[in-house]
């Protein structure tokens, strides 16, 4: 760990005041604002306080990730689900983590691989948490990056783990590994209240998948290197063809250099 991540305390990191924010980070916040910012149109007119409440619940579940709709073929809600949100704070803490953890994580995977990062953290993060769902009636539908945003913190904590860091509204510097205990640990307190409303095993799903993500990573990377090397020791495929004797005349026929005057 570099002796900068030791030595000085940011708001974010390093790479975010030297290269600013990276691409994919950058395009999935705005898009999380946007679609935010169109929930809010929709609903003000209608005198609405809370964004969960869609015009009508029958196009709520066309893109809330329930439970109950998934199992009648919606499975676009396990994407779509994850740009929605219940209220500007939890738009604010999931675009909030993103942006200090995200490019970490992006620079490291590459924008392409963070994409499909992003998004099976989300996907399995609701579809894990969704299993413990079953037992509940009338179980509510879910919303929200949460799942998306505690996959990236694992994995920034696994690439950077004694980075130090200003996490809003805790004004004490911390390590990225403490922050994710923290967070952890909190999301077991919810869990233990029978009156929360949060997504917790959601939460614990889609930091699972981050973990295993991370750590499969090298592996597969070693595992599609070796194909590599393979490949090379093996060398061309050699061209059997001179050795069929058939061949051999159906070439000489076309061969102008062995033609007779």
């Amino acid at each position: 760990m570099s002796a900068f991540f030791q030595q000085n305390i940011h708001f974010g990191s390093r790479e975010q005041e030297e290269g600013g924010i990276t691409e994919a980070v950058h395009h999935l916040i705005m898009l999380n604002v946007l679609i935010f910012s169109v929930q809010l149109v929709l609903h003000i007119p209608f005198g609405f306080l809370h964004p969960i409440n869609l015009i009508q619940p029958t196009l709520y579940q066309w893109i809330a990730f329930d439970i109950d709709t998934l199992f009648k073929g919606y499975v676009w809600t396990t994407v779509s689900y994850i740009f929605l949100h219940a209220g500007l704070q939890h738009l604010f803490m999931n675009m909030l983590g993103l942006y200090i953890f995200g490019p970490v994580v992006e620079r490291a995977l590459g924008t392409r691989q963070f994409y499909i990062f992003y998004f099976l953290c989300g996907i399995f993060g609701a579809l894990l948490g969704g299993l413990t769902l079953l037992r509940l009636e009338n179980a509510p539908p879910v919303v929200g990056a949460s799942g998306a945003a505690m996959g990236v913190l694992v994995a920034a904590a696994i690439l950077a783990p004694d980075r130090r860091i200003l996490f809003f509204p805790i004004p004490i510097p911390m390590k990225t590994r403490t922050w994710l205990l923290i967070t952890i640990a909190l999301n077991m307190l919810a869990l233990l209240n029978p009156a929360s409303n949060v997504f917790v095993m959601g939460h614990f799903g889609g930091m699972a998948v981050g973990y295993l993500f991370m750590k499969g990573r090298p592996q597969w990377t070693k595992f599609k290197s070796g194909q590599k090397v393979r490949k090379i020791k093996r060398g061309p495929k050699k061209n059997t063809s001179n050795n069929d004797p058939m061949a051999d005349a159906i070439d000489n026929i076309f061969d102008i250099n062995n033609k007779r005057d």
